[in-house]
């Protein structure tokens, strides 16, 4: 954020907010800008650090990473997929129920459904 006020700076160009108490002609607004973007980019390597590690966790543990990959070493899982395809081509349960028996998330499953749909498996 700091680097990006000094580019502001060099264009002769400043931010005031007409609803919050950010004001980057003052010093207390530029504080607050300041504070602003350093929660910001703690925020990012939070998320990063914790989605790393999630991942990390999985490869540990041989779990697949990614919904697109459910199935994965999984022939049962695979068997009960197209089951569930069928049913649902039939119109016979909907696709939470579906996802609840299979313990599967239930967007995982609708979007597994649609490309299957689509034909791509």
């Amino acid at each position: 954020m700091h680097s990006l006020m000094g580019e502001w700076e060099g264009y002769n160009t400043q931010l005031v907010s007409m609803t919050e108490s950010i004001d980057s002609t003052s010093t207390n607004g530029r504080l607050m800008l300041n504070i602003l973007g350093s929660l910001a980019e703690w925020e990012r390597d939070v998320i990063r650090e914790r989605t790393q590690a999630q991942r990390d966790r999985r490869v540990a543990q041989g779990l697949p990473i990614g919904p697109d990959q459910i199935e994965k070493d999984n022939p049962e899982l695979e068997r009960d997929l197209w089951r569930v395809y069928e049913s649902l081509d039939r119109g016979e349960g909907n696709i939470s129920t579906f996802a609840r028996q299979l313990g599967v998330n239930r967007s995982t499953l609708s979007r597994k459904y649609k490309r299957y749909r689509e034909g791509g498996n």
